[in-house]
């Protein structure tokens, strides 16, 4: 050796010194060699492919044996050709372990064609990781942002990678974290830029799944505190403003002396809450917001949406007269909650506070008067706790001394 390529052709000579004629008796041919694949192959009812140089025989004379990834010793079974060619031999595998899939090659019509030494040809897996569109959404300061989907690999993990993109800038996914096969769960650099994101996930063996939505990064909510009346009986329901506010939320009352209570939601858009609630004590009315559909998005510090009042304070028409001596003046009504603040006013053009007040009941009060009240018929205008005011009614007539 080496032989030659080519035709072999051989005469023999006998003892007696006879000679055959020159006949073929075979080809020496280049060693066939099969070529070593990482290449990925599904698990079930795939063609494998093996690539090769000088491959000589056909689908009938050709045996290609398969060995388990754990250990290229060890027979796996046999995989029957399909077809060879001189640079590949495919054949029809099913039921083959996840891993790298090593194979020997006998080419049964070739004297010396047997590939001895296993060689890797391909890269199993049972099935590409799926990823599941998501409309989830969250705040550029959320850490972490999860990954829905199917056929996620829990061991070995370390070789499973996330390819994130959001408003189609590359991210950073950092700490992945396989939390099922379902389920994986990554850190985000923070703050995380606003925009749609979406990923591709890939598995140690290397198979990977189509790069799909999953979720956005949008502004954090902000509610617009307010100290505007609201009338708790009025049937009107309460609207609670701000902005950036999305999806589905679960809204939270406290009054100053009521215990937490829920306001039904009727509906969201971007810069509202409506929800109706029962009826709630007069006073500041402060609120938190869960939206749902909004990781990190919560507002869940108290803060105030309106001032509460049941009623209008109503004054009751007076004929009482008096003269300026008499320094009180008794006001009827209905709903004069305690602190009020009263204001006399006449159709000759002045107007007063009442220097001082006596607190009765929800229904009277009185004022006091100055010295020097001049005649006329004063009006009044009654200012409740809540701060919501009454119409301004005639109280009587100021008479001369």
């Amino acid at each position: 050796p080496p032989v030659p390529l080519g035709e072999l052709s051989a005469a023999v000579t006998t003892y007696p010194g006879q000679r055959s004629a020159v006949v073929r008796v075979g080809q020496v041919i280049s060693t066939p060699s099969i070529s070593a694949s990482t290449s990925l192959l599904q698990s079930n009812n795939s063609v494998l492919v093996i690539g090769g140089t000088d491959l000589p025989g056909t689908a009938a004379d050709t045996v290609v044996v398969l060995h388990t990834p754990t250990s290229p010793d060890q027979l796996q079974g046999t995989c029957t050709p399909l077809s060879v060619t001189h640079t590949e031999i495919v054949c029809q595998v099913d039921g083959l372990p996840e891993g790298a899939l090593f194979a020997t090659v006998n080419f049964t019509t070739v004297i010396g064609g047997v590939l001895g030494s296993p060689v890797q040809v391909a890269t199993v897996f049972d099935e590409n990781p799926q990823v599941i569109q998501s409309g989830q959404l969250q705040v550029p300061a959320t850490d972490y942002i999860f990954i829905d989907g199917r056929f996620f690999k829990t061991e070995p993990s370390s070789g499973q990678t996330v390819d994130l993109e959001i408003a189609g800038e590359p991210v950073v996914c950092l700490d992945l974290e396989v939390v099922s096969p379902q389920r994986l769960r990554c850190r985000l650099s923070t703050p995380a830029p606003l925009g749609v994101v979406t990923a591709l996930v890939t598995n140690y063996l290397g198979a990977a799944s189509q790069r799909v939505a999953i979720g956005q990064v949008v502004p954090m909510p902000v509610a617009t505190p307010s100290a505007a009346h609201w009338q708790s009986t009025g049937g009107s329901p309460l609207v609670i403003r701000g902005d950036h506010f999305a999806g589905d939320a679960v809204v939270t009352l406290r009054s100053s002396a009521s215990a937490n209570y829920s306001c039904g939601v009727l509906s969201v858009s971007s810069t509202q809450i409506v929800c109706d609630t029962a009826a709630s004590d007069n006073g500041p009315l402060s609120a938190t917001i869960v939206f749902l559909n909004i990781t990190g998005g919560s507002i869940d510090h108290f803060f105030q949406v309106a001032t509460v009042f049941d009623q209008y304070p109503a004054i009751a028409r007076s004929p009482q007269r008096q003269v300026p001596s008499v320094h009180t003046v008794t006001i009827h009504g209905q709903y004069f909650y305690a602190p009020v603040a009263i204001e006399l006013h006449s159709t000759s053009g002045w107007s007063l506070a009442c220097a001082a007040l006596a607190f009765v009941s929800d229904n009277e009060t009185r004022c006091t008067l100055p010295a020097d009240l001049p005649v006329g018929n004063p009006s009044a205008v009654v200012t409740n706790y809540p701060g919501v005011q009454s119409d301004s009614e005639p109280i009587g007539q100021i008479l001369p001394q």
